[in-house]
């Protein structure tokens, strides 16, 4: 009885604090966790998103229902995950504990987009900056760089650095990145990604079409890429983290700005937030050649000389 004079707040710390100490469920209304928001998002990325992705979301998952407030979506406030963060900074480094809050920000939006949660209801995990953390800038990826990577490299696992090259895609978005074919235009989709913005239609490069026509996943591939892409990196050049598969976006990037291309248009590739209002409105709603401006500019980065 006096459970249920107090705000809902205090309610959902009351009955959170009930169920630890007698195991005793609380009411529906404040039984819905961030695990199984988890498993919601889990259940709709399906098939979009690589094994190891799925493993790292459910380890963000793991990291934080650690704390009493995780058994309760109304008690994660903005204060409690700011704490956390500076905790896990502590012993971890700043992009892995960023990848964390990303996910977790995903799984909290689910609760959201599905009724669980008040709409408006502010995401606490959303907008978060790791303050005081050096920022990795990564090196350009140059053709006789990846040609020499690529000798030591098993034959089929040169289609990855091959498709990152011709599209600016990341690992992870080459990995869980399908096959389609629209209005003619043979593309990558990618359904999820890092970011909200990653979710895009990337035109597949002339240099690709053949390999690529007649799959319904970009690659296939066994055990840790990255890993052996990594090693290989590593004898080829003696290069330290400052090269990596990701130099490959950087590559990609370069190479379109070059051209002429503009920022906003580049962006619509590798998929970078954008801010710029006309951009959103051809994205959202014209209907026009999008997708073949698109398709130029990929196909402007120069064939991949391997000798």
């Amino acid at each position: 009885a006096f459970g249920h004079r107090l705000n809902s707040i205090d309610q959902a710390r009351f009955f959170a604090a009930r169920k630890l100490e007698t195991g005793q469920e609380p009411p529906d209304r404040f039984n819905y966790s961030l695990q199984d928001a988890c498993r919601g998002l889990l259940g709709i990325k399906e098939g979009q998103i690589a094994v190891k992705t799925s493993g790292k979301i459910k380890r963000s998952l793991d990291r934080f229902k650690e704390l009493p407030e995780a058994t309760d979506l109304r008690l994660i406030k903005r204060p409690v995950v700011v704490k956390w963060i500076e905790a896990q900074r502590t012993t971890h480094k700043a992009t892995t504990v960023g990848n964390w809050v990303s996910y977790l920000s995903q799984m909290f939006q689910y609760a959201i987009d599905h009724g669980h949660l008040d709409d408006g209801y502010a995401n606490p995990f959303k907008g978060h900056r790791m303050l005081g953390d050096k920022v990795t800038h990564y090196d350009e990826m140059h053709n006789n760089d990846l040609a020499v990577i690529l000798k030591l490299l098993k034959h089929e696992d040169h289609m990855p650095a091959k498709i990152a090259w011709y599209s600016g895609m990341r690992l992870s978005e080459v990995l869980a990145a399908t096959v389609v074919t629209i209005d003619g235009i043979l593309c990558f989709k990618i359904a999820q990604g890092k970011t909200e913005s990653a979710a895009r239609t990337v035109p597949v490069h002339s240099e690709l079409i053949q390999a690529m026509r007649g799959r319904e996943k970009a690659v296939d591939i066994d055990g840790d890429y990255g890993k052996r892409f990594g090693r290989a990196k590593s004898k080829a050049t003696g290069k330290g983290r400052e090269l990596a598969f990701h130099s490959l976006r950087v590559s990609f990037i370069n190479h379109a700005m070059r051209a002429g291309y503009p920022d906003y248009d580049v962006a619509k590739v590798v998929g970078h937030l954008t801010t710029k209002g006309l951009l959103e409105t051809s994205a959202t709603y014209y209907r026009g050649p999008v997708l073949l401006k698109l398709k130029e500019i990929v196909d402007v980065i120069p064939k991949l000389i391997l000798k």
